[in-house]
């Protein structure tokens, strides 16, 4: 599971499980970075820049969402939140569609989990403007994180973990 999961009663109201009652935390297995990205060719090559713009000129930009409710979702409301920009919300089913999009130019910028998008910005496939945790990520040491950038406070980290079932002996 993700954070995803610990959010989604707060999020869903006909959830098929109670997260609370019907599980029981195993382990975390890790943390991650989710990182703002854009196109390779985007003229924005800086978080401050993309901020100043989306200032500018409200609901001009547009983020691609990835799966209303998931971490790199939460990450961009609250990005638009905290930045207090408008941006308009592109929703969509998955990480693939998202990023196709944010290429093709339909979409302006997005939040991405690191695993998954490091090694496309290290190919000059995407371009990251900022991540998303308090630190600087060591696969981007020059990539300033967003509380850098001027969002003060803004912090967002993707953990993932297992959990059982809430009977499951705990020996096992």
């Amino acid at each position: 599971v993700s954070n995803g999961t610990a959010v989604s009663a707060s999020l869903f109201t006909n959830l098929p499980y109670d997260t609370l009652k019907d599980f029981q935390p195993i382990s975390t297995l890790g943390f991650f970075d989710i990182v703002l990205l854009v196109s390779p060719d985007s003229k924005f090559t800086a978080a401050r820049d993309l901020i100043a713009a989306a200032k500018a000129t409200p609901n001009k930009i547009s983020v691609g969402s990835i799966n209303i409710g998931s971490t790199q979702n939460l990450a961009a409301e609250l990005f638009r939140a905290t930045a207090g920009v408008d941006v308009t919300t592109v929703p969509y089913k998955g990480t693939g569609p998202a990023m196709n999009d944010l290429l093709g130019g339909q979409v302006q910028m997005i939040f991405g989990s690191a695993p998954a998008t490091v090694p496309l910005v290290k190919a000059n496939r995407l371009r990251a403007l900022g991540v998303t945790t308090m630190k600087r990520m060591s696969s981007f040491p020059d990539v300033p994180t967003i509380h850098e950038a001027g969002v003060k406070g803004y912090e967002v980290v993707l953990w993932y973990g297992v959990l059982g079932p809430k009977a499951l002996p705990k020996h096992i």
